[in-house]
């Protein structure tokens, strides 16, 4: 690219050398720092802020996983919402639960749990097939779940961190939960799978936010 040099206003020479032509839309003028300039286009991150899609509806009869799979490989962060989520059958203890997965295929062991709920006792887990988003004793079918939690990775590789909590609300009364953990992944993350471990969902809404 042809340079130029320019004046000011007073006839001195300009300090800086500026590129020929006028860019194309969008771009922007840098500089090297030592005098010269140059037409660039900003950066799009690897993974922008984004839904992937459209909220799913869970409540479309004999659903019992929701994957989102093909979740780019520079994810960083990843924040998990679920609305009015109830269950077709009663008597099922901690019906929604999260799971991630590598390669294809969802993992299950390498999760690690801790969490409350109000008016239970503390669920410490290690090793198990899954991480509880919701109060284990709320079982009844009426019961809806409403939440967010935020899985992190921590060491840019397969390592995640999960925090997050809910709320399980029937006709009048509620249960909190309060839930920390995280699992190691055999390889890069590439889905995320809300599930039902003996039922299947009656109603609700779910997504996922996906960051870099």
């Amino acid at each position: 690219m042809s340079q130029t040099k320019t004046q000011l206003l007073d006839g001195r020479d300009s300090p800086l050398t500026f590129p020929s032509g006028n860019g194309t839309n969008g771009q922007y003028l840098q500089t090297n720092g030592s005098g010269g300039s140059s037409w660039a286009t900003v950066a799009v991150p690897d993974v922008p802020l984004d839904w992937p899609g459209t909220a799913i509806e869970a409540g479309a009869g004999g659903i019992t996983q929701i994957t989102f799979s093909n979740i780019d490989a520079n994810a960083k962060r990843i924040t998990l919402k679920w609305y009015h989520c109830g269950l077709s059958a009663a008597g099922v203890s901690g019906q929604l639960r999260l799971r991630a997965g590598s390669g294809g295929s969802i993992m299950t062991t390498n999760n690690y749990q801790y969490s409350v709920s109000v008016g239970t006792s503390v669920d410490n887990t290690a090793n198990a097939d899954h991480i509880r988003l919701v109060h284990p004793a709320y079982t009844d079918a009426q019961h809806r779940h409403y939440g967010q939690a935020t899985i992190e990775n921590i060491n840019f590789s397969d390592r995640w961190t999960v925090v997050g909590n809910s709320a399980s609300i029937d006709w009048g009364a509620g249960g909190c939960h309060v839930l920390a953990g995280g699992f190691d992944l055999p390889g890069t993350l590439d889905r995320i799978q809300f599930y039902c471990p003996s039922s299947s969902f009656a109603d609700g809404r779910i997504n996922i936010l996906v960051e870099g």
